[in-house]
């Protein structure tokens, strides 16, 4: 048996890791077959799709995201059966556009199951396919995380980090994922240089007179990730980019991503749409100590501080 996983295959890329871990687990439940990850961004897509059209072995085929994959579900031919794999991206923004739920619909029609991460984007498949007749889902996110080699290289990673941004980074916080309108990465942009250009916290000096543990412009911001769609709202968050405090680095692979975040004071995710994030889970299974969830950040770190800002990003 052979199980092809249709998806892009990117080092930053969510859909990446869940074809890994989809790959991961046919592996454990099926010794001895093969499992393999096929690029929709390979130029020789459709010529890979038409040798396993004539493959004699039987093949089961895996989409990683209904709107992209939509393409690869039209050409395989109607005798291979697929398995999809619904992204966070699928459910909460692209029904939103007629042609892409279109496509989405033929994904869904084409394929014998589907697999949801949450129980809320089950409730949002069955509001658009109530009438689907295959079997449906639930199979939470995985993250695997070296933390041996993250702690072992994590001087070796934040002096990187330290060349590219052009200064020493102490106390930091990480906005991870590639740059695009729905991962809204200038959410947090304006609240931290206001909370940044303030002293963190009062305590009292021998003298008795009141001091601060840090003085303003104490932590920085970096954003790891390249640019997936260079839009007018993302080329105007890049040009606003100009605080010797606020860096953007591109992508990295996830050893270094992973040193980074224990590095860091914390990770904030203000995306507008997440399925169930591996950059939340990645840095939950750490133990770091600054968490954020869409929207908003939570910092228990080492200042206990917990600042309300205007837009209800909160530090």
């Amino acid at each position: 048996m052979k199980f092809v996983v249709f998806s892009k295959n990117e080092v930053d890329c969510g859909n990446s890791a869940s074809a890994e871990w989809v790959c991961r687990n046919i592996s454990d439940m099926y010794p001895g077959s093969i499992a393999e990850i096929i690029d929709i961004k390979n130029q020789k897509l459709f010529r890979i799709i038409g040798d396993l059209n004539k493959d004699s072995e039987p093949i089961i085929a895996i989409i990683v995201h209904l709107r992209r994959c939509a393409g690869v579900i039209s050409a395989l031919d109607p005798s291979i059966p697929v398995l999809a794999v619904c992204g966070g991206t699928d459910l909460n923004e692209d029904i939103r556009t007629p042609d892409y739920l279109r496509q989405m619909t033929e994904s869904v029609t084409r394929s014998r199951a589907v697999v949801l991460f949450a129980p809320f984007m089950l409730k949002k498949f069955q509001e658009l396919w109530p009438s689907y007749p295959g079997l449906v889902e639930i199979i939470p996110q995985a993250v695997r995380v070296d933390e041996v080699s993250a702690h072992k290289n994590l001087s070796i990673h934040r002096r990187w980090l330290e060349e590219q941004v052009g200064c020493k980074m102490e106390r930091f916080f990480v906005i991870a994922g590639r740059l695009r309108p729905v991962k809204a990465p200038e959410f947090a942009l304006t609240p931290f240089l206001e909370w940044n250009g303030e002293p963190l916290m009062p305590s009292t000096g021998a003298s008795g007179d009141n001091d601060w543990s840090f003085r303003p412009h104490h932590h920085h911001l970096v954003y790891i990730g390249s640019v997936e769609e260079n839009t007018p709202s993302i080329q105007l968050f890049l040009s606003s980019l100009t605080s010797s405090h606020v860096h953007h680095v591109n992508s990295v692979d996830r050893e270094c991503l992973h040193s980074l975040m224990l590095a860091s004071d914390g990770l904030i995710n203000c995306s507008i749409s997440e399925g169930q994030s591996l950059t939340n889970m990645e840095p939950a299974d750490k133990g770091s100590q600054g968490f954020a969830l869409c929207g908003e950040i939570h910092y228990e770190g080492k200042s206990s501080l917990n600042i309300i800002v205007d837009n209800n990003f909160v530090f």
